[in-house]
């Protein structure tokens, strides 16, 4: 099996070498990433200016491009074929409406739109607590035969995300459900540069049976199957 990694959060993060590791075990993993961060970019793609692409080891490139940017030079310039485009994991969950704001997402519906099988993966985290990134590797592995093995309709990607709970128990069940439509707070404030969005992460809707509710809650990983014109 042949993956495409990529993320959002950039190619030195801990996230992206994490999955690097676990996918290793299922194939071939070819990575194009974001040379900077680009969180909450969302689907920007780069036109008519040059990107930068740098070979950084066998099957390794670094880009000065976003998110999307590295799954159409993958796949569009290197000339890619992967069986999966897995982008994460990315440092904070994508639930719900994030979807839309979220580069790590958007690589994935990306690859989708260029008719290849793509997960988003992301691990939220619980205010200043720690974030072990190998119990996440834990806790994903367990999961992995069964995410890899979930059937997609066409222009339909998977968005995967891992809780943050206080126990370091590897078992946590993988539970599939719909994304919640409901809203972040929205609050804002002022400084002396404009106007600052100050709103809160966690306080947002908590549709019940929604992937919001089950991730904040730390119960289990939440996998939903997210259409395009989500």
């Amino acid at each position: 099996m042949h993956f495409l990694l990529t993320n959002d959060d950039g190619f030195d993060a801990e996230g992206l070498a994490t999955l690097h590791s676990l996918l290793t075990d299922y194939g071939k993993v070819s990575v194009v990433a974001p040379r900077e961060n680009q969180s909450w970019i969302s689907h920007r793609v780069t036109v008519g200016r040059p990107m930068q692409l740098e070979s950084s080891a066998d099957n390794h490139y670094i880009l000065n491009g976003t998110p999307a940017d590295c799954v159409r030079v993958g796949i569009g310039y290197l000339a890619l074929q992967p069986d999966w485009v897995v982008s994460g994991i990315n440092s904070g969950a994508n639930l719900g409406i994030d979807v839309y704001h979220s580069g790590t997402v958007a690589a994935a519906r990306e690859a989708t739109h260029l008719g290849y099988p793509a997960m988003a993966i992301s691990h939220f985290r619980n205010g200043s607590a720690k974030l072990s990134w190998q119990l996440a590797r834990e806790r994903l592995a367990r999961h992995m035969d069964t995410i890899l093995s979930t059937p997609l309709g066409p222009a339909r990607l998977l968005n995967i995300n891992l809780p943050h709970p206080a126990h370091d128990s590897p078992e946590l069940e993988l539970r599939n459900v719909p994304l919640d439509q409901g809203t972040h707070e929205m609050n804002f404030s002022t400084n002396a540069e404009g106007v600052v969005f100050s709103g809160s992460f966690v306080r947002r809707t908590r549709t019940p049976g929604s992937d919001v509710e089950a991730c904040l809650d730390h119960s289990c990983c939440t996998m939903s199957v997210v259409k395009l014109a989500e």
